[in-house]
């Protein structure tokens, strides 16, 4: 019984450290992806928010330009 004790702690040992390893690994990865498409995801509203002004003020230049003529 002993014997099959120690077996299952050379292979918790063993297989079990890779495992958090990867298992953190994944983790951290995850969060930065997380974090990255966050960023992503705003400058993305920003810029859409950028568009926005410019094409506003094309709309007013064009209302200008059609008022002169």
């Amino acid at each position: 019984m002993e014997n099959r004790v120690n077996i299952f702690k050379d292979l918790v040992n063993t297989v079990g450290f890779p495992i958090i390893a990867a298992s953190a690994l994944f983790w951290q990865v995850h969060l930065f992806r997380t974090e990255l498409l966050q960023e992503f995801k705003e400058m993305n509203k920003n810029l859409n928010a950028v568009v926005t002004k410019v094409e506003i003020h094309d709309i007013r230049i064009n209302k200008l330009e059609n008022s002169r003529k």
